[in-house]
């Protein structure tokens, strides 16, 4: 199977919880921040494990038996942002009621024409929502700053880091993604596939309402609205 076929296959997004796929993080981890971006020592083992390891929670793109994309959360403080800049909310343009830190953004390299980084994105917009989080920050590689500016990510006070891997410190909230490119860009998505899907109050209202006779005045009232509108928007002539 080669990588063509992989990036083909379904990608499955999940939250961490056995030791394999954390055993997998720690690889892409080493392949991305030490052997990519020179931030840490190389090591024979080829693994690197976060500081932060047993309190990152991992959102992980999983193709099979495969990784092909993560990111690590936690809202615990000190953030590393702490050690970056001191006292770095008052950089922010607003602040945050709940806030969490992203780190350790990974792609694996064959997978960054797909669209893993997007659906990544999308299910931490799903995370940061049910943990009623307003606010995420983030380091960004200034190797990529026009991707996560892509992804609604906006720069706040001046670059960390060192020669070879500088960061800039960025903030998410919900408003600044649905602004984005990559929402936008999702929106256009639409499955026409059977399956669960999340059907919003407003529908769910419309569907246990009384259903109006298709004899009465009413419904053909309405039927004859609809049918005008959508005359009027394929250019058609009523008869």
């Amino acid at each position: 199977m080669d990588e063509t076929e992989l990036i083909r296959m379904p990608i499955l997004y999940k939250i961490a919880e056995t030791e394999r796929e954390r055993e997998l993080v720690a690889h892409l981890n080493y392949r991305t921040f030490v052997e990519e971006i020179p931030q840490h020592e190389a090591n024979e083992a080829r693994r690197l494990i976060d500081r932060y390891d047993a309190e990152n929670t991992y959102l992980l793109a999983m193709d099979g038996e495969r990784l092909a994309g993560m990111l690590a959360v936690r809202d615990r403080r000190p953030f590393s942002m702490d050690a970056k800049i001191e006292r770095f909310e008052r950089f922010l343009p607003v602040q945050p009621k709940r806030m969490v830190e992203i780190r350790l953004l990974a792609v694996d390299p064959a997978y960054r024409r797909s669209r893993v980084l997007f659906g990544l994105i999308r299910f931490l917009d799903r995370y940061l929502e049910r943990g009623d989080y307003d606010m995420g920050i983030i380091s960004g590689t200034t190797r990529e700053l026009h991707l996560y500016r892509h992804l609604g990510f906006l720069p706040f006070a001046e670059l960390v880091g060192r020669e070879g891997a500088w960061y800039q410190p960025m903030y998410l909230t919900r408003a600044s993604y649905e602004a984005s490119r990559a929402y936008r860009y999702m929106k256009r998505d639409v499955q026409f596939l059977a399956g669960p899907v999340e059907v919003a109050p407003e529908v769910e209202r419309a569907m246990q309402a009384r259903p109006l006779s298709h004899r009465s005045q009413a419904f053909m009232r309405m039927h004859g609205e609809v049918r005008r509108k959508l005359c009027a928007m394929s250019n058609i002539m009523l008869p």
